[in-house]
């Protein structure tokens, strides 16, 4: 059947305009989003650590400011200092409360009942005064590390935003910040600065300045390199109108589905170009060749030749990025639908509009049919040559490719996981910067939760479970890498230390139980801000909060499972212990990027493999396919362990993106391969013909991926860098497999006489 856009251009034009008017205007109105609460999703435990703040400041926008104080927190400089800070800091606009040493309250005794008191204040800073402050902010648990360094030399203050910072406020937010704290600095305090309006700027300004030179390079060498292999202005424009055409109907297509486009899809954009570029190449050798043979409508017949080949290499391309869309990480997630949906796009108005473009700008000359046949494609005498080398050192090079795959999968063994918030950003962040100090200076922000469930209200009030709390945080604490251990048992010791004159040794759960149902009335009524993360409104589930300093994740996982089995044996009859959904989150969450990769490589692989055995009738041919480009992807990944490179957000992604576009070119070389052999007596003359006229569009799609991806080296962004390293790694083993090792697996040494030129 004729294609319409090839029969009849000008009406399908027409109509064409008038349906995608809609998804123009829509492509208008596409903007990116930095989403930097997904980005930090990525690290489940500082995740957690946030989710908890936002819990308990009522998910408002805060501040966090950690102040270095060069003689100590407790000084009558340092702490008269703090409170003109928070002060200064009040005035900031939207901001509607300060908390810090001077700025919160804490209860203090009064005959029967408590009363809140300022936890410190700059009048009477006395020596007494001070060194009692000390010992309390030092021996408190829930003060030490959290409003005071264990060192005594940072404190932290927190202003918290009665609205959320509009998008437009956010890139001053940290200029206003700064300007306050100025002339603090220049009497030698230093300050660290953390927020999440701040962070996603960040994060946005990044994308920004990656895009504002990526995007000219790569339009820059991809041209350059287009150029060099068409050779013909018109079907250079052809490639960049149905570029621009694809480019637009994707945008437009998210932004009226209401997806919009996420930090990650960024990345798809030149994922978009590169698929497309490929695919356009391939179209245009095939046209080329029917041109070559003589055909009378050499488009049509051309298209029409490639369009099987090309549907399930696209097919195969959506099915790899695609089974990304399955993973329980949303930038895994987002990454998954919007390629698949992009390469169905590209698909579409390729072969659909598309075709009015290629129709209009294909050469129509004579000049043009001399220059491709005598310059287009290398003779058939270098094609047998580069054959006969290949075929001759046949065992060699599949050795030496096994080989190459079984030190891969060694390689895959050492394989590691580095999805630290920090890791994605880059070095110079500011954000960065002041995560690594909070975690140096006040004992890190990875957090996992037990939940006990009572099974009643204030059940959360008995002895034994107060006991059963108390045991579980002395055995956490034991831990090397526990740096803060929270249970309401805590709140309830720290009110019957108050209620006994503050002395050390009164930290503890008082004897009486009417003491203990006062105190946690007292705690109730006067809304302590820790009651919101160690027991729920009515006390019936009570939570132990483990907070660790930044650790490999093996030994993470470990000190985890280690506190939990405790928690286990020692449940108090009639409780239940929680921890499914922390191990979930926490736990689970290296593993989970390893299943991920794991699991994608293993549907895309299987899918893959039944759609090319249905395309050639052999499930021969089908194995092949895969597993020289299977031997590619094993080798990058595999080398990438050797040498430490870890897997995270984007680079786990690897295994099912580059199998899924790599294996495109053995899908067209076998293609051709399997006409050529049905048409020629010698198999050995049909692999050299598909050398000859596939070979070089392959290595030009191959190029262009490798250039493009390489780009990606240069990102703001860390772990964006090792995946575009990679996938160039692996683009370029790939045109190795397809080019060297297929070849020795399907061919064999011709028995005729070589044939020239002509022949």
């Amino acid at each position: 059947m004729k294609n319409p856009f090839l029969a009849k251009p000008i009406r399908m034009a027409i109509a064409t305009f008038i349906c995608l008017t809609p998804l123009f205007y829509m492509a208008s109105t596409a903007n990116f989003s930095s989403q930097a609460q997904k980005l930090l999703a990525t690290d489940e435990r500082q995740f957690e650590a946030f989710q908890k703040l936002r819990d308990i400041i009522n998910h408002q926008d805060v501040l966090m400011i950690s102040m270095y104080c060069p003689k100590g927190v407790f000084n009558e400089s340092a702490i008269q200092t703090l409170h003109e800070i928070g002060g200064d800091l009040g005035e900031i606009q939207g901001v509607s409360d300060i908390k810090s040493l001077t700025r919160s309250t804490k209860p203090v005794r009064s005959g029967l009942s408590f009363d809140m008191v300022p936890l410190a204040t700059p009048q009477k800073l006395d020596k007494d005064t001070l060194e009692a402050l000390e010992n309390y902010c030092l021996t408190n648990p829930l003060i030490r590390n959290v409003m005071v360094s264990a060192d005594g030399m940072h404190t932290l203050i927190l202003a918290t935003f009665s609205e959320s910072i509009a998008t437009n406020r956010q890139a001053s937010l940290l200029e206003e910040v700064t300007h306050h704290l100025a002339r603090w600095r220049l009497r030698g305090f230093e300050f660290h600065i953390l927020a999440l309006p701040i962070a996603e700027f960040e994060v946005r300004q990044s994308i920004k300045k990656d895009i504002q030179w990526m995007l000219p390079t790569l339009v820059l060498g991809i041209t350059a390199m287009l150029v060099g292999f068409v050779k013909s202005k018109r079907l250079l424009i052809y490639v960049l109108l149905q570029s621009c055409l694809s480019l637009v109907c994707g945008l437009g297509l998210m932004s009226l589905i209401g997806k919009g486009i996420p930090l990650s899809g960024w990345l798809m954009l030149p994922f978009w170009a590169t698929i497309q570029w490929t695919l356009l190449i391939h179209c245009i050798s095939a046209c080329d060749q029917c041109r070559e043979e003589g055909q009378e409508d050499p488009i049509d017949t051309g298209i029409n030749r490639i369009f099987k080949s090309a549907f399930f290499a696209l097919l195969t391309t959506a099915v790899g990025i695609g089974s990304l869309a399955s993973s329980p990480v949303p930038f895994i997630r987002e990454m998954g639908w919007m390629g698949a949906t992009g390469v169905v796009v590209i698909f579409l108005t390729t072969f659909g509009p598309g075709m009015i473009f290629l129709r209009l700008f294909f050469p129509r000359t004579s000049i043009y049919l001399a220059y491709i046949a005598s310059t287009k494609r290398p003779s058939i005498e270098k094609s047998q040559h580069f054959m006969a080398n290949v075929l001759g050192a046949k065992k060699l090079i599949l050795t030496g490719t096994f080989c190459l795959v079984i030190i891969g999968f060694a390689g895959l063994q050492y394989a590691k996981v580095d999805i630290h918030i920090k890791s994605f950003l880059n070095e110079e962040s500011h954000t960065r910067r002041g995560l690594e100090h909070f975690d140096k200076a006040f004992g890190g922000a990875n957090i996992f939760q037990m939940e006990i469930d009572t099974g009643r209200p204030n059940g959360a009030h008995q002895r034994k479970v107060l006991k059963y709390l108390e045991v579980i945080q002395r055995r956490a604490e034991e831990n090397k890498g526990v740096s803060g251990v929270y249970t309401y048992a805590q709140l309830l010791a720290m009110m019957h230390q108050i209620w006994r004159g503050d002395t050390p040794s009164s930290f503890h759960l008082p004897e009486s139980d009417l003491l203990l149902g006062t105190f946690a009335s007292v705690l109730q009524m006067k809304k302590y801000p820790f009651m919101r993360a160690l027991v729920d409104g009515q006390s019936q589930k009570t939570y132990v909060v483990v907070r660790t300093p930044d650790m490999e994740s093996k030994a993470y996982l470990s000190l985890i499972r280690g506190i939990v089995d405790v928690a286990k044996k020692e449940l108090p009859e009639g409780c239940s212990l929680n921890v499914q959904q922390g191990l979930h989150q926490v736990m689970e969450s290296d593993r989970r990027m390893l299943n991920s990769l794991l699991h994608s490589a293993i549907w895309t692989s299987g899918i893959i493999f039944v759609l090319l055995s249905l395309l050639w009738r052999s499930p021969k041919l089908g194995m092949m396919a895969l597993l020289v480009n299977m031997a590619a992807v094993v080798m990058v990944l595999g080398g990438a362990g050797w040498i430490g490179i870890p897997f995270n957000t984007f680079t786990v992604m690897i295994g099912a993106m580059a199998f899924g576009i790599a294996v495109d070119d053995a899908v067209h070389f076998i293609s051709h391969w399997q006409s050529q052999r049905q048409t020629m007596r010698d198999p050995h003359r049909a692999l050299v013909e598909t050398l000859r006229v596939k070979g070089r569009p392959i290595v030009f799609t191959s190029l262009v991926l490798v250039l493009t991806f390489a780009v990606f080296t240069g990102s703001s962004f860390p772990p964006i860098r090792s995946f575009g390293g990679l996938c160039a790694l692996a683009f370029a083993a790939a045109l190795f497999t397809t080019c060297i090792v297929l070849p020795c697996l399907i061919g064999v040494r011709s028995t005729q006489p070589q044939a020239t030129d002509g022949t």
